[in-house]
């Protein structure tokens, strides 16, 4: 199985490098086959966690008193773009932590801040330089912001200042991949009562918004627009975007009959806490679905383990998820001991799988991915032959989880949003997986991934491409080749997701064991600064004037476009333009977009 380099490992190999001077058929997306299995039925939480919060260094959390969303979709991706206004109830001026969720897999592209001069666009720059430039604002009182990936889908920005009794206006934009058969949807619910709220959701090319209103004193809910019939992809120019549904042998479901549930207990579960125990019982639902005498050991895990029950599955119940409450979200985050603990029960107990239900992000003893992963891998050790992961949460790490249900063991797990009904959970359980599918792209520069692990029935997936501009595109996936039919697609969209997967590709490449740790930390700033997207090393940064910027050698006209939603369209803000200028893109021949 290939195996995925994680950002603080990179970290610690760039950090020493400076100190030491059966295959499978595929068919077109469009081709009927079985119904994919990531559309399946999700469960709306009645404890949503707020994805949008500034809070005071005491702890004091600022009002949010309006929201405007606009969005505009072509499926897969979609650009989203959210201002802000919070007010400041203290008597003095305060610096704030902005705290921010994207979706799964979204790449933030803008961050801007307004001040007396208007909207100051934040730069993408490295790091730690960004960083030493913060502080350095910081202490002259001036007026920067620095935003920056915190932990899993969270991004994290220090705000500076909040003048008492005023406002702080903040702007930010992401794009993103929308899961194969779903839905664009905008999460909004667990947001406060707003003073005002105005959307906009349109489709590419249409400028009249498919979802808009305009509302004073309401409570936001989630929004979702339905999904457009599915094509094989989107090409713009040189770059492609590729979806591809292998066909897989029909094997029947195996339902697995020994179960060891690792829940997550650790404080960062707190908000959402009530709807994990729900969603431990539909696993164990599934469990004792599978055979009369299915048991399981469940355990509630953060810096320590617990063992919470052991016996039947279908005996689990009310007393055994009171123990869960008794145990409550406190702590940190081991899950390196989870799975070592795991190890150790699966020997004594004969237990054959694993489901971990967490929101994968480790904060307490081996955090590292290569550390993980190794716990992970030694639980083929104890005959355990699956693992997989139930995420929980809206500040959750999937790329992380996926890392480990591919760590090695005989057949790998999936990793499933644990917000899906039980019956959606039990066909992701129980259905077997193929991994090591390989994928080719004809006459391509370069493409990724190279082989697709983990994969179910009905299962589609992302591979990213480019190819020469007046090339035919023909992908063959397991030995099967096809020739899809793409739609044209709006370049500085494609471009962001492009940019993104391609950094990923890097992180993906950086597992080789003489990887130069060094080049690749390089090459990532350069792609994110370059396509305005960040990266695990690289933050935005907002300073007061443009000659600010100039101090600091960040010349703001060379680097990339800004993009915006303007008018029910993706708009591209110019460096050298006062104004957006709207991009709009109409679809010629298949293959052949409309050059931007």
């Amino acid at each position: 199985m290939k195996r995925l380099l994680s950002v603080s490992t990179l970290a610690v190999m760039v950090a020493a490098a400076s100190c030491r001077s059966q295959p499978a058929a595929v068919i077109p997306a469009v081709s009927p086959a079985t119904p994919p299995v990531i559309g399946m039925t999700l469960m709306r939480s009645p404890h949503p966690e707020p994805r949008v919060r500034l809070t005071a260094g005491d702890g004091t959390g600022l009002k949010l008193t309006s929201l405007t969303a606009h969005a505009v979709v072509q499926q897969p991706l979609a650009l989203t773009e959210l201002r802000m206004v919070f007010q400041n109830p203290s008597d003095r001026t305060l610096e704030g932590t902005f705290r921010f969720t994207v979706p799964q897999g979204a790449a933030l592209s803008r961050f801007a801040m307004k001040n007396d001069r208007g909207w100051q666009e934040g730069e993408v720059v490295e790091l730690a330089s960004a960083r030493r430039v913060y502080e350095d604002f910081l202490h002259r009182k001036q007026d920067p912001a620095l935003l920056e990936q915190a932990a899993g889908s969270e991004f994290s920005a220090r705000v500076f200042p909040i003048p008492a009794h005023g406002i702080k206006e903040l702007v930010v934009a992401y794009s993103q991949e929308i899961d194969p058969g779903g839905n664009y949807q905008l999460p909004l619910r667990g947001l406060p009562e707003l003073d005002t709220m105005e959307v906009a959701i349109s489709r590419a090319g249409s400028r009249t918004p498919e979802i808009a209103f305009h509302k004073e004193h309401s409570t936001p809910d989630d929004l979702e627009l339905a999904g457009t019939p599915p094509s094989d992809g989107l090409r713009s120019d040189d770059l492609v975007l590729l979806r591809v549904r292998p066909t897989l042998a029909d094997v029947a479901p195996r339902s697995p009959s020994s179960v060891i549930v690792l829940v997550d207990t650790s404080a960062s579960r707190a908000l959402g806490f009530s709807d994990e125990l729900d969603t431990v019982e539909r696993v164990i639902q599934t469990i004792a679905g599978a055979t009369d005498h299915g048991k399981v050991a469940v355990a509630g895990f953060d810096q320590d383990v617990g063992l919470i029950y052991e016996g039947e599955a279908k005996a689990y119940g009310a007393a055994e998820r009171g123990k869960l409450e008794q145990r409550r979200a406190l702590g940190a985050s081991n899950l390196a001991n989870a799975l070592g603990w795991a190890k150790t029960e699966a020997k004594n107990g004969s237990y054959e799988r694993v489901v971990l239900i967490t929101d994968g992000v480790a904060t307490a003893g081996k955090t590292e991915s290569d550390d993980l992963l190794v716990a992970a891998k030694a639980l083929g050790d104890a005959a355990v032959t699956r693992l997989d992961a139930i995420t929980v949460g809206g500040i959750r790490d999937d790329a992380g989880l996926r890392r480990l249900v591919t760590s090695g063991l005989k057949e790998d797990g999936v990793v499933a949003d644990g917000q899906l009904d039980a019956r959606s959970l039990q066909l992701r359980l129980t259905r077997p997986t193929q991994s090591n599918i390989p994928i080719s792209v004809q006459n391509a520069n370069w493409y990724w991934p190279h082989d697709l692990d983990g994969v179910q029935p009905g299962d589609e997936r992302t591979v990213y491409a480019q190819v020469a501009k007046d090339s035919v595109v023909t992908v063959d996936v397991g030995g099967h080749t096809v020739t899809p039919n793409l739609t044209a697609a709006n370049k500085p969209l494609l471009d962001r997701a492009w940019a993104s997967a391609k950094i990923q590709s890097l992180l993906d490449d950086a597992a080789a064991p003489k990887a130069d740790a060094e080049a690749l930390k390089k090459q990532i700033v350069d792609l994110s600064t370059t396509h305005r997207v960040t990266s695990p090393f690289t933050a935005m940064l907002v300073l007061e004037s443009e000659s600010d910027y100039a101090r600091f050698k960040i010349d703001r006209h060379a680097l990339a476009d800004i993009l915006s939603v303007d008018g029910g369209d993706i708009s591209v803000l110019h460096r050298s333009d006062a104004a957006p200028v709207a991009v709009t893109d109409t679809p010629t021949a298949d293959n052949k977009p409309t050059d931007q």
